[in-house]
C-alpha cells in the first residue's frame, strides 16, 4: 500500500500538467453485453461521454467509405464485453437533458438505464447516470453425458456513475467517480461422472459471488483555445475492488486496488506534423488472502507496468504516417523489459479507396479489473499473468468508388509470449493415490472455474467486409474473417493451478471462422428494426483433471456461436417510445466460457423516456 500512497503523491503533483487520454478502461469502451444478458443496452445518450476535448490529430481525409464494419470480438473465450454503465443515448443536446430505460423480459431479464445533465454551461458540465442490468434463468447444459444436466444462471451488473469538468480557457479539468456492483453465481457443468459417488455438498451452483469497485478519476488537458507550443493530455484514476469470497464460500475473497497514470505531451510545428511522448504507470496490489490451501507463491504479488512512447506525426494531402516506439519494464513476479513498434500508416488514392498499415504491440496487463470483463469465474486462487505481444501487424484495404456500396479486405499476425487460455476444472482431493477411493475434500466451494494455463500463440487472420445502402430503407454491412493458430505451451510467470496441461495444442475457446451481419431497416419514420446475425465456428474447448489422479475429460469441440437477434422501437412521441426484442430467435444452445451454456430464445421489452 505504502507505494499506492506514493504513486498518488506523484500523480497529485503533476496533475496540474497532465490530462486523461483514456481515464479508465471502462470510462472509454463501447459496452457490448454478452448473450447471457439478454436485455442489450442499445446506443444511449451522449449524458454520460466525457468532456469534449481537443483532439492533437489534424482533420481526417474525407472519403466515402468506412473504417471497419461491425464486428464479432472473441478474446479467450469472450464475444464481446460484459458490463454495465458508460452508456450513450440518443438524447438531443438541444432540448432533452434526461434519458430514462426501462426493460423486462421472459427468464426474469431486466433492464434500467438512467442519465441526467445536471449542469450544462459554456465553460461547466455535470452529469449523472445509472444503469443495472440483471437475468435469472434456468439453462440446460450444452452436454448432457454427466450426472448435472441443468442449472438457474444468475447474473446482476449495476454502475452509478457522476463526471464534471470545467473549463480554465486554455485547459479543461475533470473529475469523476464511479460504484460498480456484479453478482453472479458459478453455475456451469461440474462435469461429474454420472457414475462418481456425489455428495449435494461437494459444490454451490446456486451462491452469489459480488464484486465491488470503486473508481475515482481526475484529468487535465489542454483545450482548442490552448495556443502555447506544447499540448498534453493526462490522468490519473484508482479503483479499489473486492471479492466477497474466496475458493471456498468460508472464505473471504481478494481485495485490493488499481492505479492509472497517463499522459501524453505534445507540439506541432511546420503545419503537418506533430512530434511527442506519452506514457503510462499502471499498478496493481492485491492482498494476500493466506488459503490455508495455497501451494504457489505469486499469485497475490504485486504488477507495476511502466511504459513511454516517444512518436512523430506528419501527413500530406492524401496520406498520413505515425512512428512511434514502445518501451518500457513490467515488474511482477517475474521482471522484464521490453520494446514494440508503434507504426500507423494510411493512403488514400482514387478518392474513395484506402490503404492501411498497424504494426503496434506492447504489454497485456491482465489485471483484476480487465479480466473481470472477459471471464467471471476465473479460478478464485489464480491471477493471471501479464503476457507480452512483441508485434501485432494489420493490413488492410476499404474502397468506396461506388456510392452506396463500400467494401474490404484484410489481414493480419500477431504474436503474444505467455498469453493466457482457460481450462474448465473442478478439483476434488481424493482420500489416497487411489482414484476410485471416495471423494472427501472439495477444493472449491464451486463446481466449475476457469483455471488459466499459458502459451506463446501466434495468430493470423484474413477476412473481408462490404456494407451497403443500396437496398431501399436499409443499411446492410457484413463481415467474414478466418483464423489460424500456432500454440506452443510455455510455464508462465505465475502458478497455472492445473495438474496436466493437454498434449494437443489448440487455441481453447478461440474461433477460427466468424460472420458477423447487422442491418438497419426504417419502413417507417417512427418505426426503427435492427437485425443482428453472428457466427463464430471451429471453437474446441479442453476439460480438465476433476482429481488428484489427473483423469480428464479432455478435449471437445464446443457447439458453434449461431445466433440471430431483432430489435424494434416504435416512436409514440418525441419524447417516448416503445421497443421489444427477440433474442437468440434459433434458439442455439452454445458456450463463451466453458460450461456455461447461454440462455436459448427470449424476449423484452420497455418503454423509452427523453425529458
Amino acid at each position: 500500500m505504502r507505494k499506492i500512497y506514493t504513486y498518488i503523491s506523484i500523480a497529485l503533483f503533476i496533475l496540474p500538467s497532465m490530462v486523461n487520454a483514456q481515464q479508465d478502461t471502462t470510462l472509454n469502451r463501447q459496452v457490448l453485453l454478452e448473450r447471457e444478458y439478454s436485455p442489450t443496452l442499445r446506443d444511449a445518450s451522449k449524458i454520460n461521454t466525457l468532456p469534449s476535448i481537443y483532439n492533437p490529430a489534424k482533420p481526417s481525409i474525407k472519403a466515402s467509405y468506412i473504417e471497419k464494419a461491425p464486428f464479432v470480438k472473441i478474446n479467450s473465450q469472450l464475444l464481446g464485453k460484459v458490463g454495465s454503465g458508460d452508456i450513450h443515448t440518443d438524447v438531443d443536446y438541444d432540448t432533452k437533458n434526461g434519458y430514462l430505460r426501462l426493460g423486462a423480459g421472459s427468464n426474469s431479464n431486466l433492464e434500467a438505464i438512467f442519465g441526467y445533465k445536471l449542469v450544462e454551461s459554456p465553460t461547466d458540465t455535470l452529469n449523472l447516470s445509472a444503469t443495472y442490468g440483471s437475468t435469472s434463468g434456468n439453462v440446460n447444459y450444452e452436454s448432457k453425458d454427466f450426472l448435472t444436466s441443468k442449472a438457474k444462471a444468475k447474473y446482476a451488473d449495476s454502475k452509478i456513475n457522476l463526471g464534471y469538468s470545467h473549463l480554465f480557457g486554455p485547459s479543461i479539468f475533470s473529475f469523476g467517480a464511479y460504484y460498480r456492483n456484479m453478482s453472479y453465481n458459478y453455475y456451469g457443468n461440474p462435469y461429474w461422472r454420472q457414475n462418481d459417488e456425489f455428495k449435494a455438498d461437494y459444490y454451490d451452483l446456486s451462491k452469489r459471488q459480488g464484486v465491488n469497485v470503486f473508481n475515482f478519476n481526475a484529468a487535465l488537458q489542454s483545450s482548442d483555445k490552448n495556443s502555447g507550443i506544447l499540448k498534453y493530455i493526462g490522468s490519473v484514476g484508482y479503483s479499489y475492488f473486492k471479492n466477497k469470497y474466496g475458493p471456498l464460500i468460508e472464505n473471504d475473497g481478494i481485495k485490493g486496488g488499481q492505479l492509472d497514470l497517463r499522459g501524453n505531451f505534445y507540439t506541432e510545428y511546420d503545419t503537418d506534423n506533430i512530434i511527442g511522448v506519452k506514457g503510462k504507470i499502471i499498478n496493481q496490489s492485491i492482498s494476500d488472502p493466506k488459503y490455508n490451501f495455497k501451494p504457489y507463491a505469486g499469485s497475490f504479488h504485486n504488477l507495476t507496468n511502466i511504459e513511454a512512447t516517444p512518436y512523430f506525426k506528419t501527413e500530406g494531402s492524401n496520406w498520413n504516417v505515425d512512428l512511434g516506439l514502445n518501451a518500457g519494464c513490467v515488474l511482477d513476479y517475474k521482471r522484464r523489459l521490453f520494446f514494440s513498434p508503434e507504426i500507423h500508416a494510411n493512403l488514400v488514392f482514387a478518392e474513395a479507396n484506402k490503404l492501411y498499415f498497424d504494426a503496434t504491440g506492447g504489454i497485456n496487463e491482465n489485471t483484476f479489473l480487465q479480466l473481470l470483463d472477459e471471464n467471471r469465474y476465473i479460478n478464485p486462487m489464480s491471477r493471471v499473468g501479464y503476457s507480452r505481444t512483441p508485434l501485432d501487424l494489420k493490413v488492410g484495404l476499404n474502397s468506396g468508388i461506388i456510392k452506396g456500396f463500400e467494401f474490404g479486405v484484410f489481414g493480419g499476425y500477431k504474436h503474444t509470449k505467455d498469453d493466457h487460455l482457460f481450462m474448465s476444472t473442478s478439483y476434488y482431493y481424493v482420500s489416497s493415490g487411489d482414484a476410485t477411493a471416495p471423494l472427501t475434500v472439495n477444493t472449491y466451494s464451486w463446481g466449475n472455474v476457469s483455471t488459466p494455463f499459458y502459451a506463446n500463440i501466434s495468430t493470423g487472420h484474413l477476412g473481408g467486409m462490404i456494407s451497403t445502402s443500396l437496398i431501399p430503407k436499409t443499411n446492410l454491412s457484413v463481415k467474414a474473417t478466418g483464423y489460424f493458430y500456432n500454440v506452443k505451451y510455455v510455464n508462465g510467470y505465475l502458478s497455472t493451478y492445473v495438474n496436466a496441461i493437454p498434449e494437443e495444442k489448440k487455441a481453447w475457446g478461440r474461433p477460427t471462422f466468424t460472420v458477423d451481419v447487422n442491418a438497419d431497416v426504417n419502413l417507417l419514420p417512427q418505426l426503427n428494426i435492427s437485425l443482428n446475425y453472428m457466427y463464430a465456428g471451429g471453437r474446441k474447448a479442453y476439460i480438465g483433471p476433476d482429481r488428484e489422479s489427473t483423469s480428464s475429460v479432455g478435449s471437445i469441440s464446443m457447439n458453434a456461436i449461431n445466433e440471430l437477434n431483432v430489435h424494434a422501437e416504435y416512436k409514440i412521441r418525441d419524447w417516448v417510445s416503445v421497443y421489444a426484442q427477440l433474442n437468440n430467435v434459433f434458439d442455439r444452445k452454445y458456450e463463451m466460457v466453458q460450461g456455461y451454456t447461454l440462455q436459448g430464445f427470449n424476449g423484452l421489452g420497455g418503454l423509452s423516456f427523453k425529458f
